[in-house]
């Protein structure tokens, strides 16, 4: 008699414990339910937030490239006979162009520019372009001459292009780039 009262304790207390773990797997399969679908709406929420990141990566790269396009590379457009100065734009910024001298030179001119740079670094590095021809429309010749002498910042300074062959009136228009591709800065004192 005393197994079979201790058999039906085990049974009994077998009994409560499987309804009381029942009650708890049930409980921790909703939870782990929850957590998926949660994890689900995660993925998916993050899936649209990589896409809204990659459109506004792409509206970014647009902005940029339209602000270079309307801020950079654009020449100073000058004439043999244009007094004052023209801003050249680059992507490092605008530089003031000033036409000194225009002389016979061989079978071309010498022309002499002063270009003025408000930044403070110096330019070390990069070409000078000149478009020319008789009207901006025409400016089908070019020359082009590397900066051998750094372009001070804060300063302006004196080059000299030789524009050959040329006649006269090819110079009508002068069509102004520069190129940076290197820079200087002072040390701080």
């Amino acid at each position: 008699m005393k197994n079979f009262v201790l058999l039906v304790l085990c049974l009994l207390v077998t009994g409560c414990t499987d309804k009381a773990n029942q009650a708890r797997i049930a409980t921790l399969e909703e939870r782990n339910k929850r957590l998926v679908d949660e994890g689900i709406l995660m993925r998916q929420d993050m899936g649209q937030l990589k896409a809204d990141v990659k459109k506004d990566e792409e509206a970014v790269l647009f902005l940029l490239a339209k602000i270079t396009e309307i801020d950079g590379g654009k020449p100073a457009s000058l004439s043999a006979t244009t007094k004052g100065f023209e801003l050249a734009k680059t992507e490092y910024g605008s530089f003031l162009i000033s036409l000194v001298n225009v002389e016979p030179y061989l079978d071309g001119f010498r022309v002499t520019l002063s270009i003025g740079n408000p930044l403070d670094a110096d330019i070390s590095d990069g070409t000078i372009s000149i478009n020319y021809g008789t009207s901006s429309t025409d400016a089908h010749n070019s020359v082009s001459q590397t900066i051998e002498q750094p372009i001070a910042g804060g300063h302006w300074t004196e080059v000299v292009i030789m524009v050959a062959p040329a006649k006269a009136e090819q110079l009508n228009y002068l069509g102004i780039s520069l190129n940076p591709t290197g820079m200087l800065l002072h040390p701080v004192q």
